[in-house]
């Protein structure tokens, strides 16, 4: 349940989901009036808070929970993520390799250390990461479409081509790897095969259909 929580999520939140989050705040402010020094809840409030939008809120709680117990690596990972929601990608980089200190076989962590050095566009470092990610977890289709983000923001078409095409191997319905690549397909002049993948990925979520001459790639997919 923890780790469903360490995402970059890519959806609005609605009104239930807000209420949701704020009646888990709630619940654990009355566990944390009664357990006291409780780190697992100190970081689920952290992530509610972070769900709502109170990012400061959340860094303190998360780090309340690093000082009751400093080798949870999960905790760095998850203040790591809330850094770069708020594109404090220095820190966030910091928070991930201190999990990995912790907990250097835990590829979502890798994932999200790609997701923060592609922001600061060291691509080096993010493919690094990336194919660290892919070591660990090879069949997490998030790894292969972050990378193949990666290498389009290069202009290497072909090895973008091949990531997407991985992602979507594994996960027919990402919608998301299959408008990453009908842009790829499109830089490489290849107009039939991007039809074909626009059109999936306006089938598969109608919000591509917007992006369909847009040529846009999103670069920050953790599911």
């Amino acid at each position: 349940a923890l780790s469903a929580l360490c995402l970059v999520c890519l959806f609005l939140l609605t009104w239930r989901q807000v209420s949701y989050w704020r009646n888990n705040i709630t619940l654990y402010d009355h566990t944390l009036a009664v357990t006291g020094r409780n780190s697992i809840i100190h970081m689920n409030r952290g992530l509610a808070y972070w769900f709502v939008g109170n990012h400061k809120a959340a860094i303190e709680d998360i780090n309340r929970t690093i000082e009751i117990d400093p080798r949870m690596a999960i905790a760095y990972l998850n203040l790591g993520v809330v850094y770069n929601s708020l594109r404090d990608y220095t820190r966030a980089i910091e928070a991930f390799n201190k999990a990995i200190e912790i907990d250097p076989k835990r590829g979502l962590i890798y994932l999200n250390l790609g997701v923060a050095y592609n922001s600061l566009r060291d691509y080096a470092r993010a493919i690094e990461a990336f194919n660290k990610a892919i070591e660990i977890d090879p069949l997490h289709d998030a790894n292969y479409y972050n990378r193949g983000s990666v290498y389009e923001a290069l202009g290497d078409h072909m090895r973008a081509v091949m990531d997407f095409s991985r992602a979507i191997e594994i996960n027919p319905r990402f919608a998301p790897a299959h408008h990453s690549r009908g842009v790829a397909y499109r830089a490489m002049s290849d107009h039939a095969r991007a039809t074909v993948d626009f059109t999936e990925a306006s089938k598969l979520d109608p919000q591509f259909a917007v992006l369909y001459g847009a040529g846009t790639v999103d670069s920050k997919y953790i599911p």
